[in-house]
């Protein structure tokens, strides 16, 4: 129930396979937002001294973890000294806890449907958007979905820092915050991306929180591009109808903030009115969002 024509024409425009059921009130798709595929870098961050560029490419063809190749002749896997996905496409264990994800890039010669390519082959598991009575929209599966397996990447407008602290003085002291802020940190220097989704985004903008999250975020990098990936796969095995999520709090974990109307500054009226209770119903929920002061 929930699923109409008219959503069915949003997934066409999103280019998913992508249902809308909404069984709480008239909203028959989620309309606030235009959808893009890829991240849109804009004019103002255009400098490439505060980027972080792998100038690398290998010249491998087909599919870089044929059997016919060792990982020592391929460049891209040779930076970590493995590939980051297993043969089924999935995340292997080492890059799940310890290594950065590192993908071919345009440059390699590789082609489209080698394993080291997962996130640029966008979303494949079957998901769906819909509607919660307290959360708004979110994202579930429709089938069961194994540990490992790419889910989506965090697309949006990719900002800079005063265009960010901008957007988030001019908006609605109620409207929801969702600029992620991605460090990366390379040989004592920091690399900062901001990626805004809040008009331009993914099906990632609607991945809600949770305090027991069933996504886990790395970053990816590919070969040659300046614009850093942050991807979502599946933390463990996921049944059909289950809700994906992640720990919000895990976008500023450096930080070490603990949820909770003590961390919201006091002279901010604004992080006070956007501070928002969680409704993830799990048994170590903390009652509130993760706070990150320094959004404000």
């Amino acid at each position: 129930s929930g699923i109409n024509a008219e959503g069915m024409n949003y997934v066409a425009k999103w280019q998913l396979f992508i249902s809308c059921a909404n069984d709480i009130d008239g909203e028959r798709y989620p309309a606030d937002c235009e959808h893009i595929d890829e991240n849109i870098d804009l004019e103002e961050i255009k400098d490439e001294k505060s980027r972080l560029v792998l100038d690398t490419f290998c010249d491998c063809m087909g599919d870089c973890n044929n059997e016919s190749f060792q990982i020592e002749t391929c460049t891209c896997g040779e930076i970590f000294g493995s590939f980051p996905y297993n043969e089924d496409g999935t995340l292997n264990a080492e890059h799940c806890t310890r290594l950065p994800i590192v993908e071919c890039g345009p440059a390699c010669s590789c082609s489209s449907a080698c394993i080291n390519r997962v996130s640029q082959r966008g979303v494949t598991a079957d998901l769906q958007l819909f509607k919660h009575p307290f959360k708004g929209w979110g994202v579930r599966c429709t089938k069961d979905i194994p540990m490992g397996r790419f889910i989506c990447q965090y697309a949006g407008e990719i900002i800079s820092e005063e265009e960010a602290t901008r957007r988030r003085t001019q908006r609605h002291a109620t409207t929801q915050n969702y600029i992620m802020n991605v460090r990366e940190h390379v040989n004592n220097q920091t690399y900062l991306t901001l990626i805004d989704p809040t008009i331009r985004g993914n099906v990632g903008r609607y991945l809600n929180h949770s305090c027991e999250p069933n996504l886990s975020r790395h970053v990816v990098r590919l070969v040659g591009v300046a614009v850093p990936r942050v991807c979502f796969f599946t933390s463990r095995h996921l049944e059909a109808g289950e809700e994906l999520c992640f720990d919000y709090a895990d976008t500023f974990a450096e930080q070490h903030v603990s949820p909770g109307p003590s961390n919201v500054p006091t002279n901010s009226t604004v992080a006070a009115a956007q501070f928002t209770k969680c409704f993830c119903g799990t048994s170590s929920c903390t009652g509130y969002l993760p706070c990150d002061p320094s959004a404000y």
